[in-house]
């Protein structure tokens, strides 16, 4: 009996590190088809003009003003991506590790071997596109709404605008369509 049992704990130690590099070799897998320069272009060029302006207004608070904003941030995603998606992929391996089990990562990892996967993978940037465009339609749509409310918090919460009293009335007034 206790070489039986000897043998089935040996067993198990042995196969513990197999099974982990086989889930390791999953989630890599995963991420080498859900972490892409392809995909990550896709999200960033559905957020380009907000990305474009956020950069000129930080270097406009530095006093440096580009002549060619949009040719800019082309230049810095280019030099920017590669290396962000590879250290990003890094990063991501052990989060899939902790919050999948080696189940789950195997059945992720087949999805995404099947031409459906595949499908998915190569229309995810296009889908971010999509669905950004709808996001800003949808917050451009409700933001008459809210605004109101909003004003109506700020009031009720006492949240002011320091320096200038007069521009709260101002922001208030903005808000209060």
């Amino acid at each position: 009996m206790k070489y039986i049992l000897a043998t089935i704990l040996l067993g198990s130690v042995s196969l513990t590190p197999a099974a982990r590099a086989d889930d390791r070799a999953d989630a890599t897998f995963i991420v080498e088809q859900t972490v892409t320069s392809t995909i990550m272009r896709g999200a960033l060029s559905s957020m380009r003009p907000v990305l474009i302006s956020a950069i000129q207004n930080d270097l406009r608070t530095r006093n440096i003003a580009v002549n060619k904003p949009e040719l800019f941030f082309d230049i810095v995603m280019d030099e920017f991506i590669d290396l962000f998606v590879e250290d990003l992929r890094q990063a991501t391996i052990p989060v899939y590790l902790e919050a999948f089990n080696a189940e789950e990562l195997a059945d992720i990892a087949a999805f995404y071997a099947t031409p459906s996967g595949a499908a998915l993978v190569s229309r995810t940037p296009s889908l971010m596109q999509a669905g950004a465009l709808m996001g800003q339609q949808i917050g451009q749509n409700i933001m008459p709404k809210i605004m109101p409310r909003v004003a109506q918090r700020l009031r009720d919460e006492n949240v002011d605008v320091m320096g200038d009293p007069t521009l709260m009335q101002d922001l208030l007034k903005e808000l209060d369509i």
